[in-house]
C-alpha cells in the first residue's frame, strides 16, 4: 500500500483513464493521497488561442501540424473533468487547483472551472 502516488504530466497519455485511477486508489491506504499535474484545457491561454486564431489546444508545436502525435497526449481535461473521473472512481475527497498566479484573480478562475 502506498501513502502518495505522484503523476505529473502522465494522466493525460493514459490509453483507460478509468483503470489508471482505480489502481492509484486500489493502492493507496485509507487516507492516502494522489497528487497529479495536467495541462487544463481551459486555462484562459488555450480558450484565447482558439477564439483568436481558431486552432484547438497542441502542445507539442503550437500551429505546426504535427499528426496525431501533439507530444502524445490522448485526452485533455478540465477540472470539472477530473473532479468526476475521480469521484466515479471511489475518491472522496477531490481537489482541483491551477499552478499559475491568474493576475485577474479567482473570479475568472472560477468561471472557467465551471
Amino acid at each position: 500500500m502506498a501513502d502518495t502516488v505522484i503523476a505529473n504530466q502522465v494522466i493525460e497519455h493514459t490509453v483507460d483513464l478509468f483503470h489508471f485511477v482505480s489502481e492509484i486508489h486500489r493502492i493507496l491506504r485509507k487516507g492516502g493521497r494522489c497528487v497529479f499535474s495536467t495541462p487544463n484545457i481551459r486555462y484562459l491561454k488555450h480558450v484565447g488561442h482558439l477564439m483568436f486564431s481558431g486552432y484547438g489546444s497542441r502542445t507539442a508545436g503550437g500551429n505546426k501540424l504535427d499528426g496525431n502525435w501533439d507530444d502524445g497526449h490522448l485526452h485533455y481535461f478540465t477540472h470539472r473533468d477530473l473532479k468526476e473521473l475521480f469521484a466515479h472512481a471511489g475518491y472522496t475527497r477531490v481537489r482541483s487547483r491551477a499552478f499559475i498566479n491568474n493576475p485577474l484573480g479567482n473570479i475568472v478562475r472560477r468561471a472557467m472551472d465551471l
